[in-house]
């Protein structure tokens, strides 16, 4: 469940040094897992290459959220996108998904704020509560919207979102059954080989297939995921409740875990639940029952006891948590990472997919600013941008994140007691650090 805490405490550590961007290229196609030319336009070059390609400016490897913003953005500043999605279609998603000033500013640049603010309900106001329901820590982030100017946090169903940008790409730009098998960068272009022999050339590709992405393997090699040792378990539910009203978002704490509940708007409640269950209930993939979690969080304040009650067991859906250690590089040449793929985080922040959202809109608008796409040099430059624009604040968030989650998982009582006591010292660098997001501009 989403969390707002400072990105600046001095009790986390820095993003890590940026690297320079390696020069050599691979002419080498290499396999490439499944998910978990010259000049302005290739299409212009068409004529000239292999009539068993596909052609664009820009390949993106995988259809999630982050591909699909970028697919958008491209379209919006004049570059043709080709999307390869290894999924027959767009797979239905569970959840709540909280969407962070930042993301707010993208969906408004990709023309898709206004339609979905409508469809959830605002963060008016933001609370960290023990289990006993003392206030640790409180933010009112619907006055800092207005302060400067709105792009206001809000909650929606997780499966509004990807529907909302499947609706705004361009029709044909997304190939769903489509397996990337390879990818083969030659001097003016890069090449996505498909499961069944065929390709898709373009000036760039863009890895967006998630936090085990096979581009990412193709340019770094094997870098693994990382337990962040607790499951997120919830579900929304039809339900409503006087202290659980639009607007007011709290997340409870208690001995190794933590819950938060969210109004998304029309009568529907999200709730998520940071649990800590036994290697062997993983393993054997055993779900907790509604029932365990009632008597559980019995003693919890209202509604959350409500809630879970209210709560049909088929509703009820969870997943182990993982991160990516933040990642010191992002491209090459012509090719780079984007959302889950360079940067994947826990949702304790609630901004994993805020940054992506931003990441497709960044790199869309700088590599508007080419002239064309001939120059390798220059495509490269543009990509490292992108990367320097973008990886120390994603960085930030996923160290930070994970530091939240640490907290949580404590147990014992005096270390719980002193945590209660941190979270009250930062309440006003976390207002300040709030304005500053608010503030910034995309």
């Amino acid at each position: 469940m989403a969390a707002i805490m400072p990105l600046s405490r001095r009790t986390f550590h820095r993003a890590s040094a940026r690297l320079p961007r390696a020069k050599c290229r691979d002419t080498v196609e290499r396999p490439l897992a499944a998910r978990g030319g010259a000049g302005k336009s290739v299409v212009e070059a068409a004529n000239s290459r292999s009539s068993g390609e596909a052609h664009a400016d820009v390949v993106i490897v995988g259809g999630n959220m982050a591909g699909l913003a970028a697919a958008i953005a491209l379209r919006k500043v004049g570059l043709k996108p080709i999307v390869l999605e290894r999924m027959p279609s767009q797979p239905h998603v569970n959840g709540g998904l909280h969407i962070w000033t930042n993301g707010s500013k993208a969906l408004d640049w990709l023309g898709l704020e206004g339609e979905l603010r409508a469809q959830g309900s605002p963060v008016e106001t933001l609370e960290f509560k023990d289990w006993r329901g003392s206030v640790l820590l409180r933010a009112n982030v619907g006055e800092i919207e207005r302060k400067h100017g709105g792009h206001g946090a809000f909650f929606i169903p997780r499966v509004d979102l990807p529907r909302a940008l499947l609706g705004a790409v361009t029709e044909g730009d997304v190939r769903w059954g489509s397996t990337v098998t390879a990818v083969r960068e030659d001097a003016d272009s890069v090449t996505a080989t498909l499961e069944d022999g065929s390709g898709v050339t373009g000036s760039v590709l863009l890895g967006a297939d998630g936090i085990g992405s096979g581009v990412r393997r193709h340019l770094f090699g094997q870098i693994d995921p990382r337990s962040a040792g607790y499951e997120d378990w919830g579900a929304v539910v039809d339900f409503e409740h006087p202290k659980a009203p639009p607007g007011y978002y709290p997340t409870y704490w208690g001995r190794g875990t933590r819950l938060g509940i969210a109004h998304i708007g029309h009568g529907r409640l999200y709730w998520a639940a940071a649990l800590q269950r036994s290697p062997e209930d993983r393993a054997n993939g055993v779900a907790p029952r509604i029932e365990d979690m009632v008597a559980q969080f019995r003693d919890w304040p209202e509604p959350i006891k409500e809630v879970l009650a209210a709560t049909p067991q088929d509703a009820f859906y969870g997943a182990e948590i993982k991160d990516l250690v933040p990642l010191k590089q992002w491209g090459r040449g012509r090719m780079t990472l984007v959302g889950d793929a360079a940067h994947a985080t826990t949702p304790n922040l609630g901004r994993g997919v805020s940054e992506a959202l931003e990441d497709g809109v960044v790199i869309a608008r700088l590599l508007a600013e080419l002239p064309d796409f001939a120059d390798t040099g220059r495509v490269a430059a543009a990509l490292q941008s992108y990367e320097n624009q973008r990886r120390k604040t994603t960085a930030s968030v996923t160290k930070l994140s994970r530091q939240i989650g640490l907290l949580g998982k404590w147990k014992n009582p005096l270390a719980c007691t002193a945590r209660g006591v941190y979270i009250r010292v930062i309440t006003p660098p976390t207002v300040m650090s709030m304005n500053k997001d608010f503030k910034k501009a995309l």
